[in-house]
């Protein structure tokens, strides 16, 4: 961005800013229900052209913990990731922790214009604290105050952590701003991690399902006591717009408040697997190199790969060295790694076989072995095709193609 274009910017910027102050500076004279009960919850009223909305400031030293990880471990992530020499979605690249914004929103839907946001929820991190930043919209009329004070206070920072944020949380603010664009300050150009998309990485094969709660209980060592369950969110508010009592939404804004915090702790968890800081499961070493090895960190990837010998993964990473060998034309080494599991005995996936016919057939020009394994592959297809009752006709064609032609080749050669 040009020094003109940033001027330009912050001049625009600036200008909603002393908006935002002028307005906090003339407040409306008007009753607001239940007051001095949303005093005591730590949320305070903020103004803006007529219109009020609540926000609510909780801070937490950064030695605290949150589940089994201190939020200060975030500064030591930040260092180790620096000193990697690989690209990977969760680098944060040459940024720090105080330019992340953890964020989550409460909604009355799930999708549409008609979708109301009515809890923005986000966490920064600073040297010192965790400052938690909740702004609750007490009417829809009040849009227009709810985004102006949000937007102006996050324009600073650089990149967004939410859990499935890039699908559904951050496309609705976009989508309301885009309704209120004239009125509001613009949407920051964020940066984004989303945490949804890395815990499908380690844990979809693991855990049942990976919602934020489940991994909450399952990987961080957090627990919720009484807590309000999400799904309940919008009804709770529906509630709140007819009788304006906080004593139903406090525990919705409660909520959203771990669910920031909660981001902070899955990042550092995360991170700290990928960074080997912390041990890991199997299943967790394997995803992670397979992790590595879609980022192209080939060697990180089969350093990963070799220290799952011994395990019950040994088959399938073995599998993974195989075919980034084979990706790098190594085919000698490739053809090793296949045999290995084929002389591991038990049964034998009939890809691993293909791969190996595949090889001595185009590569080694060894036809015999090539049909030998050509024929194992198809025969342990038809056994496996038998346990399932399915038969594929178009593959059956394949694997006889590919038997007759080295029957050919072994007679001509």
């Amino acid at each position: 961005m040009s020094l003109k274009s940033k001027l330009k910017r912050l001049k625009s910027h600036m200008s909603h800013v002393k908006e935002i102050e002028d307005n906090d500076q003339i407040q409306p004279i008007e009753h607001i229900p239940h007051l001095e009960e949303w005093k005591d919850f730590g949320a305070k009223p903020v103004y803006y052209e007529g219109q009020y909305i609540f926000v609510r400031k909780r801070n937490y030293s950064i030695t605290s913990k949150h589940g089994h990880h201190q939020f200060s471990e975030i500064f030591d992530v930040f260092d180790k990731w620096k000193q990697t020499d690989y690209d990977h979605p969760l680098h944060p690249q040459k940024s720090s922790p105080e330019e992340l914004l953890f964020f989550d929103t409460e909604t009355t839907g799930l999708a549409g214009t008609g979708t109301t946001i009515f809890l923005l929820g986000c966490a920064s991190v600073t040297k010192h604290e965790v400052i938690v930043t909740q702004y609750f919209l007490p009417s829809p009329s009040a849009e227009v105050a709810f985004y102006s004070h949000f937007l102006s206070d996050v324009q600073d920072l650089q990149h967004l952590v939410t859990f499935n944020g890039k699908s559904f949380d951050w496309p609705q603010v976009k989508t309301r701003h885009t309704l209120l664009r004239d009125l509001v300050p613009h949407l920051p150009p964020f940066g984004h991690y989303d945490l949804l998309h890395a815990s499908r990485r380690l844990w979809k094969g693991e855990l049942d399902n990976v919602r934020l709660a489940t991994v909450e209980i399952n990987k961080l060592s957090v627990t919720r006591e009484k807590d309000v369950p999400g799904f309940l969110a919008p009804m709770i508010y529906f509630d709140f717009l007819k009788e304006p009592n906080p004593i139903g939404i406090k525990g919705v804004i409660s909520h959203n408040e771990l669910d920031v915090l909660s981001l902070i702790t899955l990042y550092i968890e995360i991170s700290q697997k990928i960074l080997h800081l912390r041990d890991v499961t199997v299943h967790e070493r394997y995803e992670i190199a397979k992790w590595m090895e879609s980022l192209g960190a080939r060697e990180g990837a089969m350093n990963s790969y070799d220290k799952l010998k011994g395990s019950t993964y040994e088959r399938k990473a073995t599998f993974q060295q195989a075919m980034l060998l084979k990706k790098n034309k190594e085919y000698e080494k490739a053809c090793q790694a296949w045999e290995s599991i084929v002389q591991q005995g038990a049964f034998v996936d009939e890809t691993v076989a293909i791969e190996l016919a595949k090889a001595y057939e185009h590569k080694f020009r060894n036809y015999s072995k090539a049909h030998y394994y050509a024929e194992l592959a198809y025969n342990n297809w038809l056994k496996k095709r038998r346990i399932l009752s399915t038969k594929t006709t178009k593959e059956q064609a394949d694997y006889m193609k590919r038997l007759q032609r080295l029957k050919k080749k072994i007679n001509e050669s």
